[in-house]
């Protein structure tokens, strides 16, 4: 049995084990957010099952993006940016913006004002959405993790099942426990 913990050896993965690792990690079902900012002239806004709570107190989420990526430096430049969590007929939101070309305002989405000159696109009919201002970015292998702390959040629509990413394929269908 391989070492757990502080103490065990760092170990690489090479290409052939990275993609048992991503085939294994497609097992992981997750939710599927849409993380969106604006800069006060357009917005951008991604696709995102990298989103986790990474602590209650202080409130903090963390999100994967590749460092080189259109959105790693958009939440640099803004700071205030908003996830939206999708509910299950959302899969229209999930997949345009997934795609490489969605650059100008992306369509669909409303401005929520957090302060006097400022806004977050938000989706609307989402699940729940977290509005959240950048406090640090740590490399991680090959993306970066942003840390951000959760100013405000709210459950939108708690009638309503979210979005499901299981094995590469979209879920509109969440099982009863």
């Amino acid at each position: 049995m391989a070492a757990v913990g502080p103490h065990a050896p760092a170990t690489t993965i090479d290409a052939t084990a990275g993609a048992v690792l991503r085939h294994a990690a497609r097992r992981f079902a997750t939710g599927v957010t849409v993380v969106a900012v604006h800069d006060g002239v357009d917005s951008h806004a991604l696709t995102a099952n990298s989103f986790v709570t990474l602590s209650l107190r202080p409130p903090l989420i963390g999100i994967a993006v590749r460092p080189d990526g259109r959105m790693r430096a958009a939440v640099d430049h803004c700071a205030t940016f908003g996830v939206s969590v999708l509910s299950s007929v959302q899969q229209d939101y999930a997949r345009h913006f997934a795609g490489w070309d969605r650059s100008g305002h992306p369509v669909g989405l409303v401005l929520s004002a957090v302060g006097p000159g400022r806004a977050v696109p938000l989706v609307p009919g989402c699940v729940a959405h977290f509005i959240c201002e950048l406090r640090t970015v740590h490399p991680v292998g090959d993306h970066d993790l942003i840390v951000a702390e959760v100013t405000s959040c709210e459950v939108s629509d708690q009638a309503r099942s979210p979005l499901i990413f299981l094995d590469g394929v979209f879920h509109d269908d969440v099982p009863e426990p």
